[in-house]
């Protein structure tokens, strides 16, 4: 009886050693840190705020001209006219100015009138009523230190099959848009009615001389 309690005396101390060694926790593996930065889901916009898309939309281009002719009586005043040229193009409309030969030739101040409306964004076309000074009328502008566009005016519908390219002391200017045709000379009633059936019947010489010049 004694040695079955000794004996198991020995079994109880050897299975109380052993406990700690068996039941030790195991550490979980070590993991790294996540390097991925956080992230937020972009808020849903409100239906309220959503903005549909928008379709056929007509867009209007608003453009203006003038001209100037060679009769003094009808000269514009230069301050008056610039400050509407101010006005207009900073509204975001696109304008140009027709001047003859005889404002070109006699307004003291049309250099200035010229260059300072060409910084506003304004064109100058080439208005004639005599058809041998467009080039003439050409060359002023430039050497007023202008940059005259290729629209002729002021021109009669009868001429549209004789309208090409000219020189005058060495420039050469050629036209290439039409604009401001009339039946006959002046503003008289009559000049610009008729208009219509003037360019039909003048349809095909203006398309040989528009080609003409496009060539």
């Amino acid at each position: 009886m004694k040695r079955i309690l000794t004996l198991i005396l020995a079994l109880f101390l050897m299975t109380a050693c052993a406990i700690p060694s068996t039941m030790e926790a195991t550490p979980p593996p070590a993991t790294e840190a996540d390097s991925t930065p956080p992230t937020s889901t972009p808020a849903e916009s409100s239906p309220a705020t959503a903005q549909p898309a928008e379709t056929n939309i007509t867009l209007l281009y608003i453009s203006g001209t003038t001209h100037i002719e060679s009769k003094p009586q009808v000269w514009p005043d230069i301050d008056a006219f610039l400050a509407f040229l101010q006005q207009v193009t900073a509204l975001g409309m696109k304008w140009s100015v027709g001047a003859d030969i005889g404002w070109l030739e006699g307004e003291p101040r049309a250099a200035e009138l010229i260059q300072a409306s060409e910084a506003l964004g304004v064109q100058w076309d080439v208005h004639t009523h005599s058809p041998q000074d467009r080039a003439k009328a050409a060359y002023l502008i430039t050497q007023m230190g202008g940059h005259p566009n290729s629209v002729v005016s002021g021109m009669l519908v009868s001429e549209f099959s004789n309208i090409g390219p000219q020189t005058y002391q060495g420039f050469t200017w050629t036209p290439q848009v039409l604009w401001g045709g009339t039946n006959c000379p002046g503003h008289r009633p009559g000049c610009v009615e008729s208009l219509c059936d003037c360019i039909g019947h003048k349809e095909s010489s203006r398309s040989q001389s528009l080609s003409a010049m496009a060539g």
